[in-house]
């Protein structure tokens, strides 16, 4: 079931974009150590990696946060054909199973777009509850404000290269 979606254009501070290969490169690099853009997490690991047949790079990522002992395991995969990034959690007693995908778009030349989609399973439990609408819609914005970040730091290190 999809929670949430939303679009970011890729511009350069003061600059013309990056182009289509470096703002993958830095998507790449960001599925492989999320530490870097974005500051909620403490550390990752990356390991049982491999290319399909398809050339679709596929590996498991451990993801440490800041906050308490929150971690937690999830499947990533990176389609550099078709521009998407996306990870797999398949849920525990705390959260949902879910999915999470970066979808680069470039309606025309020199003009790059990030598409955000959210991905999970519903809570029974709390649907049609009030207070779940506004926890859902924190959420949305939280997740908008992580993927900015993510976008932000990509682009600095762009920038800097």
């Amino acid at each position: 079931m999809k929670f949430h979606e939303h679009i970011i254009r890729v511009k350069m501070p003061n600059q013309s974009g990056p182009s289509r290969d470096a703002l993958w490169l830095g998507i790449v690099e960001f599925a492989h150590h999320p530490e870097c853009f974005y500051g909620e997490i403490a550390s990752s690991e990356a390991f049982a990696e491999h290319v399909t047949e398809a050339g679709v790079c596929e590996f498991v990522r451990r993801v440490r946060f800041h906050a308490g002992n929150l971690s937690f395991e999830e499947r990533v995969t990176l389609d550099e054909a078709g521009g998407i990034y996306r990870s797999f959690f398949s849920g525990d007693d705390l959260r949902p199973a879910s999915d999470f995908t970066m979808k680069l778009e470039e309606p025309e030349q020199g003009s790059l777009f990030v598409r955000f989609i959210y991905n999970e399973q519903p809570c029974a439990e709390v649907d049609g509850d009030a207070r779940a609408a506004l926890f859902a819609a924190l959420r949305r914005q939280a997740y908008e404000a992580k993927d900015q970040q993510i976008i932000d730091a990509i682009l600095q290190r762009i920038s800097v290269s």
